[in-house]
């Protein structure tokens, strides 16, 4: 389902993922479950959690 919600990377649905994302992971959930939880690759969710925009 998200993989079809964040086609662009500048739409606001794919910011509010990775804000999540990273408030998810400064609270201490694991980038591993985070991966797990959204569908994304490893690559795509560190570049979210380092604040950098996704292909996505």
């Amino acid at each position: 389902m998200q993989g079809k919600l964040a086609r662009h990377r500048f739409r606001p649905d794919v910011a509010l993922r990775n804000a999540s994302m990273r408030a998810a992971h400064r609270c201490g959930v694991p980038k591993s479950d985070l991966m797990r939880a959204t569908g994304l690759t490893a690559q795509t969710v560190t570049k979210a959690l380092a604040g950098k925009p996704t292909a996505e």
